[in-house]
């Protein structure tokens, strides 16, 4: 019989450290600290990306961008998540630990192997393109699919650590895959002039060096026998995520894909570097939703009679943070992308507060959506976003063609209240928070009221 099943999951919680308020903020910080040198450091790339990419080049990369954020979802299968909750099961069995890693991460290769190998050739040998603009298979989507491999292998090795708590490990291994994945797109966008061509070469070669040495670590906590019984606790796991996943990633780049239809590839740059730095609020949600959402399963599994009150405290303090977070990118949103963004980039001021808005207001799922996870009632997730997927779909086929750019930014908006709603009123028939609902108001109104002053101006 399969050793996952001679362990009993209840024996090994005296490895996981116990929850606390200053823990959560502790990982909270780390990884917002890792996560804004990175967007920080991509704050500075701007000026030589926009002087060195034309408005097209923007086009091709959002375009491909769409392509590689859905492969990556479906070839992962949300295995990284299950590495997560299995790990806080069976935390202190290294064997039966070591088995399902080493299963998990042996499915990417062997797409590599049977799918992508097939298709590399195909797509080369046949000269096929992509998207209206009719851009190469090869290279461009060729570099794109293999990068999708790496990702995936890079996802199963950070998520590793962090559900370890391992917070500095997990900050430096993200900071040392964008250092790379810089250094490379610098070298070929700046040093040898190759456009787009550059950024996609320069991401897929930046992970493949960070693939060798981080997962060579990573692979070192492996037992190398392959599991089905771990394949299966991942696959059961992951099935109702990758389906939320996949709706996810098509409610966020969907827009991109019907703008090409619609709008000049110009105009799809434009919105591409306006969605790049207004995504920078998903930094402290991700940040502190991977600190959150473990020591939240911690808090959940205690007998502490004070649950509720320790979530509403997080929650306030959490409010007050991206409230200000929004409503200073939104004011000063403009005179940045005026300095950093340069001429041939200057209209996307115009998108940029959407974008921020839009962030902001679908954050609260990842507050809300907590109780879905730790229930194990992922069921839901595809509902969530796939509503919201869907409610974004229909809302750029109505906007778009009249609104261009600021249609899908409004649409997004909308979309994204769909995707916190949904999740409030699922996660509430799971686990009953009373929400305060007050403090919600007030900070959306500050948010939209900064809109307002910014459009008026």
């Amino acid at each position: 019989m399969d050793k996952m099943n001679k362990t009993n999951p209840q024996n090994h919680k005296s490895e996981i450290p116990p929850f606390s308020l200053r823990r959560v903020f502790k990982g909270a910080s780390i990884y917002s600290l890792g996560e804004v040198l990175i967007k920080a450091s991509g704050f500075f790339l701007i000026p030589i990306f926009t002087r060195f990419l034309t408005p097209a080049d923007y086009g091709i990369i959002g375009y491909l961008q769409v392509f590689l954020q859905i492969a990556t979802v479906i070839i992962s299968f949300g295995f990284h998540g299950a590495q997560t909750r299995y790990y806080y099961e069976y935390s202190a069995d290294t064997e039966a630990m070591g088995r399902f890693s080493f299963t998990i991460n042996f499915v990417p290769f062997a797409i590599a192997l049977f799918v992508w190998i097939p298709l590399t050739l195909l797509g080369s040998v046949n000269n096929w393109t992509v998207g209206t603009s009719n851009i190469p298979f090869s290279p461009f989507m060729t570099l794109t699919l293999w990068t999708v491999i790496l990702q995936v292998l890079a996802s199963n090795t950070i998520a590793y650590y962090r559900a370890r708590q391992q917070f500095a490990t997990t900050v430096f291994l993200n900071i040392a895959q964008f250092s790379l994945v810089t250094f490379f797109s610098i070298l070929f966008i700046v040093g040898y002039n190759k456009g787009a061509l550059g950024r996609v070469a320069g991401i897929f070669v930046g992970m493949l060096i960070y693939i060798l040495i981080s997962f060579s670590i990573y692979a070192r906590h492996f037992v190398y026998k392959p599991s089905m019984e771990a394949l299966k606790y991942a696959a059961t796991f992951g099935a109702p995520i990758v389906v939320h996943l996949l709706a996810g990633t098509i409610h966020n780049a969907i827009d991109r894909v019907m703008l090409d239809r619609y709008v000049s590839l110009d105009q799809l740059g434009i919105y591409t570097l306006a969605f790049t730095i207004g995504n920078v609020m998903t930094v402290f949600f991700s940040a502190f939703n991977q600190a959150y959402q473990p020591s939240f399963f911690q808090l959940m599994s205690s007998k502490r009679k004070d649950i509720e009150y320790q979530i509403i405290r997080i929650f306030k303090l959490w409010l007050i943070i991206i409230t200000t977070a929004a409503s200073f990118g939104i004011l000063l949103g403009g005179p940045f992308l005026r300095i950093f963004a340069g001429k041939r980039f200057v209209s996307s001021i115009e998108v940029f507060p959407w974008i921020i808005l839009a962030m902001y207001l679908g954050g609260f799922y990842f507050f809300f959506s907590s109780s879905i996870f730790y229930f194990k009632k992922t069921k839901y997730l595809p509902v969530i976003t796939g509503a919201s997927a869907l409610t974004n779909i229909c809302l750029n086929l109505i906007f778009i063609p009249r609104w261009g750019i600021i249609g899908a930014a409004v649409s997004s908006v909308i979309s994204h209240v769909v995707t916190s709603v949904l999740s409030l009123v699922i996660s509430n028939k799971l686990y009953k928070i009373r929400w305060p609902y007050v403090w919600i108001m007030i900070s959306c109104s500050i948010v939209l009221l900064s809109l307002v002053f910014v459009k008026i101006l």
